[in-house]
């Protein structure tokens, strides 16, 4: 009895592994499939639009059930955690654990999609039952990738055999080095590249194997290798235990596909997985979440960060596009937390755009920047938060192609009194204040030393005002008639030297 006791623990060890290990999969049928490949494919620096799945927009048809989501809970052959999975047949056939050698769900025959480029790239010519994305995108950046994991049940006993299942990943648009409009595959083996195969060989069960070649080779469009076995994992079928994870008999391991593109250029990308010769046997392709996406690395702000601004200081964002392919973005400007715009604080471009929700300014590949100062006379006994959302819109043709970042800030107290001659600007800067900033009719200049004149300039570099001082420490201006706007104040000093200051109208 004790021993079947024993026996029986294992066995439920054995299965509450494979349960925990097992792959999760979901079908998108239902869903709009422009949404769900933005939402679980996209990444960051590229735009999609025109989205179909087996030909279709919109809702996903209870016809094609060969979409869907994937969490991965430990299953080693599947180096990713979650993604989107398309699949020959239904997509619930892909669901672990390894129970059957031979597993799939066809789907009826009038429901079987036929992907006409595998035959027009001379892949197949015998394609029965395919999973097709086509979208068109924009980027960022000179490169463009994802990555993926190719299973199938074909795997091991059918490779080299007539019914090889193959995928691609067809890039097509204009040719970074001669401008031609070209289809490259951009699913190829790493390190493949050679004499007979400059751009490399193409992923599929007669490439990517165990490296034991089979007794017959039977002619493929993708030609055979068994030379790349470290890319493969191994789920074959086990007849004394259900393996945990998916019911294909073999994957490949995480690969990378990538493919050179120009920037703001539009291009087409067509993700298909067929059935070939046979719909008996099954095969998908497991793409990781949200990989889609452009190596841009920091476009636009260099700091990301959190930091205080006490009243009499100016926060300068710096701003560029140097290092990036582009001369030149609109730049728009978004404001959160309990700190109020044009109450608690002002914030200008470096062209004297006062910038509030929404509002946005250009830049070419100079240094920019943004500024922040918080407002002499608000209150800020308790600090006031502020985020600053900025977005730059980078290629004319797609303004919805954004880049984002996020500033944290919080807006403190200054050193002393905003309204005396001691004022903030004083204690900050040494020299001038500036009250109150920003000013609707009268502004306050205070100094710490006598000054001789007061010239203000706005951002186009006319002179507006001009006013002797004659050695006072304090003046007082009208700027009532003055547009609203940025400005510099310079202070003339009796001692010589002038002090700059930014007055915001």
């Amino acid at each position: 009895m004790k021993r079947v006791f024993t026996l029986v623990l294992c066995a439920l060890a054995t299965l509450g592994v494979a349960a925990q290990q097992n792959v999760q999969i979901t079908s998108a049928v239902g869903q709009d499939i422009t949404n769900f490949i933005r939402t679980n494919f996209l990444g960051e620096g590229v735009y999609v639009y025109n989205v179909t799945f087996n030909g279709q927009s919109g809702i996903i048809p209870s016809r094609y059930p060969q979409i869907g989501t994937f969490v991965n809970t430990g299953f080693p052959c599947i180096e990713m955690s979650k993604g989107i999975l398309v699949t020959t047949g239904h997509i619930d056939a892909a669901k672990g654990p390894n129970t059957f050698p031979y597993y799939n769900i066809p789907l009826p025959e009038a429901d079987r999609y036929v992907d006409p480029e595998i035959n027009n790239q001379g892949l197949a010519d015998n394609a029965v039952t395919c999973g097709t994305i086509d979208f068109d995108f924009v980027c960022l950046a000179t490169n463009v990738m994802f990555s993926y994991s190719f299973g199938s049940e074909e795997y091991n006993e059918f490779v080299g055999s007539l019914y090889h299942d193959v995928f691609v990943f067809l890039l097509t648009g204009p040719d970074p080095a001669t401008g031609q409009v070209v289809t490259r595959n951009i699913a190829m083996i790493p390190g493949s590249e050679d004499d007979e195969h400059p751009n490399g060989i193409p992923v599929s069960t007669s490439t990517v194997n165990n490296g034991i070649p089979p007794d017959t080779i039977y002619s493929s469009g993708f030609g055979y290798s068994f030379d790349y076995s470290q890319y493969f994992c191994d789920n074959d079928y086990d007849s004394t235990y259900a393996k945990p994870g998916v019911q294909y008999d073999g994957l490949t391991r995480k690969l990378v596909a990538q493919g050179g593109v120009i920037p703001c250029q539009v291009y087409h990308m067509h993700i298909s997985v067929c059935n070939i010769g046979s719909n008996h046997l099954d095969s998908g392709v497991f793409i990781e979440g949200n990989s889609f996406g452009t190596p841009s690395g920091q476009i636009g702000i260099w700091q990301n960060e959190t930091e205080n601004i006490p009243q009499g200081t100016e926060k300068v964002i710096p701003i560029s596009l140097a290092g990036t392919e582009y001369d030149n973005a609109t730049v728009y400007a978004r404001f959160g937390g309990d700190a109020v715009n044009g109450f608690d604080y002002v914030c200008f471009a470096d062209d004297g755009t006062v910038l509030n929700e929404g509002d946005h300014f250009t830049i070419d590949n100079n240094q920019h920047s943004i500024s922040i100062i918080p407002v002499d006379d608000a209150d800020f006994t308790t600090p006031k938060t502020l985020d600053v959302y900025i977005s730059m819109a980078l290629c004319p043709e797609t303004p919805e192609l954004l880049t984002y970042d996020t500033l944290h800030y919080v807006l403190t107290p200054g050193n002393s009194n905003p309204g005396g001659n001691e004022g903030i600007d004083v204690v900050e800067h040494g020299l001038v204040a500036l009250h109150p900033n920003p000013v609707a009719d009268k502004l306050t200049i205070s100094a710490a030393a006598p000054m001789q004149s007061v010239v203000i300039v706005d951002m186009a570099g006319r002179e507006v005002s001009a006013t002797d001082v004659d050695g006072n420490t304090t003046a007082t201006i009208d700027v009532s008639r003055l547009e609203k706007g940025v400005y510099t104040v310079g202070v003339t000093l009796a001692a010589g030297g002038t002090v700059n200051r930014v007055m915001v109208k």
